[in-house]
Protein backbone atom coordinates (compact mmCIF):
# COMPACT_ATOMS: atom_id res chain seq x y z
CA UNK A 1 0.00 0.00 0.00
CA UNK A 2 1.36 3.40 -0.76
CA UNK A 3 1.12 6.41 1.18
CA UNK A 4 -1.41 8.91 -0.08
CA UNK A 5 -0.64 12.71 1.07
CA UNK A 6 -3.86 13.89 3.65
CA UNK A 7 -5.36 10.28 4.13
CA UNK A 8 -4.53 8.85 7.65
CA UNK A 9 -4.21 4.94 8.04
CA UNK A 10 -6.21 5.53 10.76
CA UNK A 11 -9.44 7.07 10.02
CA UNK A 12 -11.15 6.59 13.02
CA UNK A 13 -8.44 7.64 14.82
CA UNK A 14 -7.21 5.64 19.21
CA UNK A 15 -9.66 4.36 20.62
CA UNK A 16 -11.62 6.28 23.19
CA UNK A 17 -10.34 4.99 26.70
CA UNK A 18 -7.14 2.80 24.82
CA UNK A 19 -4.16 2.83 27.64
CA UNK A 20 -1.31 4.67 26.19
CA UNK A 21 2.14 3.16 26.54
CA UNK A 22 3.56 4.36 30.05
CA UNK A 23 0.06 3.09 31.29
CA UNK A 24 0.90 -0.60 30.18
CA UNK A 25 4.22 -0.14 31.86
CA UNK A 26 3.02 1.34 34.59
CA UNK A 27 0.51 -1.64 35.00
CA UNK A 28 3.19 -4.16 34.00
CA UNK A 29 5.55 -3.06 36.64
CA UNK A 30 3.49 -1.99 39.69
CA UNK A 31 3.50 -5.78 40.90
CA UNK A 32 7.52 -5.86 41.26
CA UNK A 33 7.57 -2.84 42.87
CA UNK A 34 9.27 -3.76 46.16
CA UNK A 35 11.60 -6.28 44.75
CA UNK A 36 12.41 -3.27 41.57
CA UNK A 37 13.23 -1.03 43.85
CA UNK A 38 15.26 -3.34 46.68
CA UNK A 39 16.78 -4.50 43.28
CA UNK A 40 18.11 -0.58 42.70
CA UNK A 41 18.88 -0.08 45.84
CA UNK A 42 21.75 -3.62 45.83
CA UNK A 43 22.47 -2.36 42.63
CA UNK A 44 23.99 1.14 44.11
CA UNK A 45 25.22 -0.59 47.11
CA UNK A 46 26.88 -3.30 45.35
CA UNK A 47 29.09 0.30 43.87
CA UNK A 48 27.07 0.92 40.35
CA UNK A 49 27.72 4.81 40.43
CA UNK A 50 24.65 5.24 37.84
CA UNK A 51 21.99 3.54 40.39
CA UNK A 52 23.16 5.39 43.25
CA UNK A 53 23.55 8.72 40.76
CA UNK A 54 19.84 7.65 40.19
CA UNK A 55 18.75 7.22 43.37
CA UNK A 56 20.07 9.65 44.97
CA UNK A 57 18.49 12.38 42.51
CA UNK A 58 15.05 10.82 43.03
CA UNK A 59 15.44 10.54 46.58
CA UNK A 60 17.80 12.96 48.52
CA UNK A 61 17.35 15.90 44.81
CA UNK A 62 20.68 18.13 45.83
CA UNK A 63 19.22 21.74 47.21
CA UNK A 64 20.95 24.74 45.65
CA UNK A 65 23.73 25.27 47.27
CA UNK A 66 25.21 28.22 45.58
CA UNK A 67 23.82 31.76 45.89
CA UNK A 68 21.61 33.37 43.40
CA UNK A 69 24.18 36.48 43.53
CA UNK A 70 26.59 34.66 42.17
CA UNK A 71 24.38 34.23 38.69
CA UNK A 72 23.67 37.74 38.52
CA UNK A 73 25.14 39.19 35.59
CA UNK A 74 28.07 41.19 36.32
CA UNK A 75 30.78 42.77 34.03
CA UNK A 76 33.55 40.76 35.60
CA UNK A 77 32.21 37.62 33.69
CA UNK A 78 30.60 36.80 30.37
CA UNK A 79 27.33 35.16 29.88
CA UNK A 80 29.12 31.77 28.62
CA UNK A 81 31.75 31.73 31.39
CA UNK A 82 28.68 31.72 33.88
CA UNK A 83 26.65 28.89 31.62
CA UNK A 84 29.95 27.24 32.03
CA UNK A 85 30.39 27.77 35.94
CA UNK A 86 26.45 26.39 36.17
CA UNK A 87 27.60 23.39 34.67
CA UNK A 88 30.52 22.40 36.49
CA UNK A 89 27.96 23.23 39.37
CA UNK A 90 25.85 20.71 38.49
CA UNK A 91 28.51 18.08 37.36
CA UNK A 92 29.80 18.76 40.91
CA UNK A 93 26.52 17.61 42.68
CA UNK A 94 26.51 21.26 44.56
CA UNK A 95 23.18 22.18 42.31
CA UNK A 96 20.78 19.84 40.70
CA UNK A 97 19.96 19.62 37.72
CA UNK A 98 16.29 21.30 37.61
CA UNK A 99 18.34 24.42 39.34
CA UNK A 100 20.92 24.41 36.99
CA UNK A 101 18.36 24.35 34.01
CA UNK A 102 16.17 27.47 35.51
CA UNK A 103 19.48 29.28 36.14
CA UNK A 104 20.71 29.02 32.48
CA UNK A 105 17.27 30.24 31.61
CA UNK A 106 17.29 33.35 33.32
CA UNK A 107 21.19 33.87 31.35
CA UNK A 108 19.64 32.74 27.96
CA UNK A 109 16.45 35.25 28.85
CA UNK A 110 18.40 37.92 29.84
CA UNK A 111 20.89 37.93 26.45
CA UNK A 112 17.58 37.71 24.39
CA UNK A 113 16.31 40.92 26.01
CA UNK A 114 19.99 42.45 25.53
CA UNK A 115 19.57 41.65 21.36
CA UNK A 116 15.90 42.73 21.63
CA UNK A 117 16.94 45.81 23.19
CA UNK A 118 19.75 46.26 20.69
CA UNK A 119 17.66 45.92 17.80
CA UNK A 120 14.44 48.14 19.17
CA UNK A 121 17.78 51.07 19.49
CA UNK A 122 19.07 50.47 15.73
CA UNK A 123 15.42 50.52 14.47
CA UNK A 124 14.91 54.04 16.50
CA UNK A 125 18.21 55.38 14.90
CA UNK A 126 17.18 53.75 11.61
CA UNK A 127 14.17 55.98 11.81
CA UNK A 128 15.90 59.22 13.31
CA UNK A 129 18.05 59.05 10.22
CA UNK A 130 15.67 58.53 8.13
CA UNK A 131 14.09 61.67 8.97
CA UNK A 132 16.84 63.71 8.97
CA UNK A 133 17.70 62.59 5.50
CA UNK A 134 14.25 63.38 4.99
CA UNK A 135 14.06 66.97 6.49
CA UNK A 136 17.18 67.96 4.73
CA UNK A 137 17.79 66.45 1.72
CA UNK A 138 17.61 69.78 -0.36
CA UNK A 139 19.98 71.34 2.19
CA UNK A 140 22.25 68.36 1.56
CA UNK A 141 24.76 68.36 -1.23
CA UNK A 142 26.10 64.96 -2.53
CA UNK A 143 29.86 65.85 -0.92
CA UNK A 144 28.27 66.10 2.24
CA UNK A 145 28.74 62.98 4.61
CA UNK A 146 27.07 61.73 7.68
CA UNK A 147 28.70 61.00 10.66
CA UNK A 148 27.53 58.44 13.61
CA UNK A 149 29.07 58.42 16.66
CA UNK A 150 29.02 56.19 19.58
CA UNK A 151 26.15 57.07 21.30
CA UNK A 152 23.74 56.60 18.50
CA UNK A 153 23.69 59.80 17.44
CA UNK A 154 24.75 61.57 13.99
CA UNK A 155 25.89 64.88 12.76
CA UNK A 156 26.52 66.47 9.16
CA UNK A 157 29.95 66.65 8.03
CA UNK A 158 31.19 68.98 4.94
Amino acid sequence: MTFKQGISGNVNGRPKGAPDRRTIFREMIEPHREALVQKAVNLALDGNEHMLRLLLDRLLPAKPRIEEESFDRDKNQSSSEQLENIKQAMSNGEISSDYAYKASQVIVSQLKVNEYTKIEQLEKDLQEMKEYIKLNANSLNRCEVIKFNEDGTFEQQS
